[in-house]
């Protein structure tokens, strides 16, 4: 039997063996390379996710959810664990304009993390919100391989109210791509949202030691779902450049509603580098000093933080409107962030113990707000900046004085590590 070959002119017949020699000169595919799978989180990292996800209840349209957490976690060495805080923050994101973040939820965080995603945590913690997930083998993988690992995720009902539900993911390498002028890996994902477990269920679950302390659904609530995972992880080294969740749930509440939820989850994980909060301090107080502001006190805090107390800010009496003389503070304290552009701004309010808890929580949001609103007509970008109240619970002198409860009606300003 004569081969065919085709050329501009058209077919060409040679002879069999001529034919097959020529078939063997040409070049085989290069095989795929195994790659090794790693989290590679460095020394200074924050993860973030954002939830944003359209909800139907009874099958009616009930709006569009935005909600966002972030961990800021630090360590010593590469033995030592992360140790930071979880920020979770509400109403992030309307449209698309980025707006500064109120926290809804605040606490300290503990967590070491393998190299293959591994997570450990104090029991009962609830940072980091996705535990175990993503996972990767402990060796090299080829294009098409399929692994199963446990985790935890945590979901929010009635609201804001999170419960932790144990998963096991199916993960699949899909292989390396171009994303962003970059090369990466890409891995996909697959899991179901069941609960609650029985307790049986629950002690023979894959994800039982990861999930331990933390708090579940109630046993009256029903809630199932599917959610797809795509990672992107760079070949060069380095945190995950993103994570997509796809996800689609429906929970059953105790009276019987049912509510729906689609939408996704999307997780961004980035090195915060360098930041030598004791040289930043020293170089804003003495901008402070040389403009003249009165009644901010500059300092480096143990955790690596800058932060600038502001004293005596002249509000109209239990309102967040600022009294006229004090743009000019603002705009020196504004000029001095903008020396640190990329790093996260948290603006915490205080009050005088005066008045009833929640009055003194509202106000001191408020006029956490009112400082955040300032620092952005100065040009200070929102998306850096949360805010977050703490009413009179943490005073700093006498409150059964006029001066000691002047003293106590601050906003305080802390320059995060955290890159934005």
């Amino acid at each position: 039997m004569m081969g065919v070959i085709r050329s501009r002119t058209g077919p060409i017949t040679v002879p069999p063996l001529v034919f097959a020699l020529a078939l063997c000169l040409v070049p085989a595919p290069a095989p795929a390379q195994d790659a090794l799978l790693t989290l590679d989180l460095g020394d200074e990292v924050e993860i973030t996710h954002r939830w944003s996800y359209t909800t139907r209840v009874d099958g009616r349209y009930r709006g569009h959810t935005s909600r966002e957490a972030s961990l800021f976690a630090s360590r010593a060495g590469s033995d030592a664990p992360h140790t930071g805080e979880l920020m979770v923050s509400q109403d992030t994101i309307r449209g698309d304009r980025t707006i500064a973040r109120r926290l809804a939820e605040r606490g300290e965080a503990e967590i070491s993390f393998s190299r293959n995603g591994e997570v450990r945590a104090p029991e009962g913690q609830r940072a980091p919100l996705f535990r175990g997930v993503p996972r990767f083998p402990d060796e090299p993988v080829a294009p098409g391989t399929v692994w199963q690992a446990p985790g935890v995720t945590q979901f929010y009902i009635e609201g804001d109210r999170p419960v932790a539900v144990p998963v096991l993911v199916e993960y699949t390498y899909d292989g390396t791509e171009e994303y962003n002028g970059q090369r990466v890996h890409r891995v996909t994902g697959l899991y179901a949202v069941r609960a609650p477990l029985s307790r049986g269920q629950l002690g023979s679950h894959p994800a039982r030691d990861i999930i331990r302390g933390l708090p579940l659904l109630p046993e009256d609530h029903v809630l199932h779902g599917r959610h797809e995972m795509t990672i992107l992880l760079p070949v060069a080294g380095g945190p995950p450049i993103f994570q997509r969740t796809g996800i689609q749930e429906h929970l059953r509440y105790a009276n019987g509603s049912m509510e729906e939820r689609s939408g996704f989850i999307l997780t961004w994980y980035r090195s915060t580098g360098e930041f030598d909060s004791g040289n930043d301090a020293e170089r804003i107080a003495e901008q402070i000093r040389t403009a003249g502001v009165e009644n901010v006190a500059v300092r480096a805090t143990e955790d690596n933080r800058v932060s600038l107390s502001i004293r005596n800010l002249q509000f109209v009496a239990d309102q967040a409107v600022l009294l006229p003389g004090e743009e000019s503070r603002l705009d020196q304290i504004a000029q001095a962030l903008k020396t640190v552009p990329d790093r996260t701004i948290l603006v915490v309010g205080h009050t005088a113990d005066v008045g009833t808890a929640m009055s003194q929580v509202e106000l001191s949001f408020d006029r956490a707000k009112k400082i955040v609103d300032e620092l952005t007509t100065r040009g200070i970008e929102p998306g850096r900046l949360f805010y977050d109240g703490r009413s009179g619970r943490y005073p700093i002198a006498d409150n059964n004085t006029p001066e000691g409860r002047a003293a106590n009606r601050r906003v305080e300003i802390e320059i995060l590590p955290a890159r934005r």
